[in-house]
């Protein structure tokens, strides 16, 4: 049985609530190294150990996903 089979609905939301905190849907963010912007579309959570994940979009159109720790290290939020 994996973690997200035994957790309730409450506490699920409240994980996902806690990832978008720190990182909001629909926010521009820029990768610190390569200087290119995405812009956050979700928060989502992994199946096999509840990782909270950034769902992020590149300018060309592509999906991506971070668990949140690594995305946080990687990004900025751009301001303004």
């Amino acid at each position: 049985m994996n973690l997200i089979d035994r957790l309730t609905d409450d506490e699920l939301r409240d994980l996902v609530k806690a990832g978008a905190a720190s990182a909001p849907p629909d926010t521009q963010w820029v990768h610190t190294k390569s200087g290119v912007p995405y812009r956050t579309m979700a928060i989502a959570l992994r199946k096999e150990d509840c990782a909270i994940l950034v769902v992020y979009l590149s300018r060309k159109g592509i999906y991506w996903t971070r668990p949140l720790t690594e995305f946080l290290n990687s990004f900025e939020r751009k301001k303004g």
